[in-house]
């Protein structure tokens, strides 16, 4: 009994599982679909089209071109900028260095210049030549038309430094002295020539490189040579040699030898190799040039006073 319930049961199953399978399933009612419109462009509209891509097509190759020409013109300018300022650069520079030497070789010049024209204070030597004027001093009586003799100095000197604007000047000169009395159109006068041996200390006023202005003081030391008197009178000029008295046999001698004092001031420039000095000096003797065994009351002794103007020129 058990195994027909069993196989009751199965048989049940097994048809409605066969019922449900031939059960027909509903259908959904299917959507419409609208149909499709196929639309063809006319030939002349495809030519329109056509011409429309083509131009489109030179239009981009030319705006391509004229980006690309613009690009390469850029470029170029840039190139050209670029090249331009290098050789502006290079230009400057060039000019500057130009400029530079040519202001080192200016100021090599001028100082090779300034050296060579330089006044230094050195040793050196030289002559000189000029003119003097000289009287001798006599009481108020004896200075009645007197004046100045004139005549020519000239001799040699040493420029000896000691110091950079001081120097020792020794001289050796052959100079005229003495004295000239003056009527109108007559005239006496005696001349006497002297070696002088001056010693003079130079110092520097003014001292700039090409030329100084400087003051000379110091002594001298003279040797009366010779003497002449001359005259003129209406005229007639008559010329004797000085005698010397050398005694005081009539109670007068001469004084040969002659001392005093000098000083002075002058100019110096300097050209090329030379020193060119322009000088002015006075000597006044200290040593009478005549004695007399008695001096009479208000005698003034004759002493050598002359005022030189001399030209020089040093090595």
């Amino acid at each position: 009994m058990r195994y027909i319930s069993i196989l009751a049961l199965m048989l049940l199953i097994s048809g409605n599982a066969i019922c449900q399978q031939k059960k027909p399933v509903p259908k959904k009612p299917a959507t419409p679909t609208p149909a499709k419109v196929e639309t063809r462009p006319s030939q002349k509209e495809q030519q329109e089209l056509l011409l429309k891509l083509q131009k489109a097509k030179e239009d981009s190759l030319t705006v391509v071109e004229e980006a690309k020409k613009k690009i390469e013109r850029e470029l170029l300018e840039e190139r050209l900028k670029v090249e331009r300022e290098e050789q502006q650069k290079k230009q400057r520079y060039e000019d500057a260095l130009r400029q530079e030497k040519e202001a080192n070789d200016r100021r090599l010049a001028e100082q090779a210049l300034l050296d060579a024209q330089k006044l230094n204070n050195k040793f050196g030597y030289g002559f000189k030549f000029g003119r003097s004027f000289s009287t001798l001093s006599t009481s108020e009586l004896g200075s009645i038309n007197k004046t100045y003799l004139p005549a020519f100095t000239y001799g040699l000197f040493l420029n000896i430094p000691l110091g950079k604007k001081i120097a020792l000047m020794p001289e050796i000169n052959y100079i005229s002295k003495g004295l000239r009395y003056e009527y109108e159109a007559d005239f006496d006068q005696l001349k006497m020539n002297y070696v002088t041996l001056p010693l003079m200390i130079r110092a520097d006023i003014i001292s700039a490189p090409l030329y100084r202005i400087y003051a000379k003081v110091g002594g001298y030391g003279s040797y009366w040579l010779n003497g002449k008197l001359q005259s003129e009178i209406d005229g007639t000029t008559s010329e004797f040699n000085y005698e010397f008295d050398n005694d005081f046999e009539d109670g007068f001698a001469d004084n040969r030898l002659d001392y005093g004092a000098s000083g002075g001031v002058g100019f110096s420039v300097k050209i090329r190799q030379l020193v060119l000095n322009l000088e002015g000096r006075y000597d006044y003797g200290l040593s009478p040039v005549s004695k007399m065994e008695s001096t009479p009351n208000n005698y003034v002794q004759p002493v050598n006073q002359s005022l030189n103007i001399c030209l020089s020129i040093q090595f």
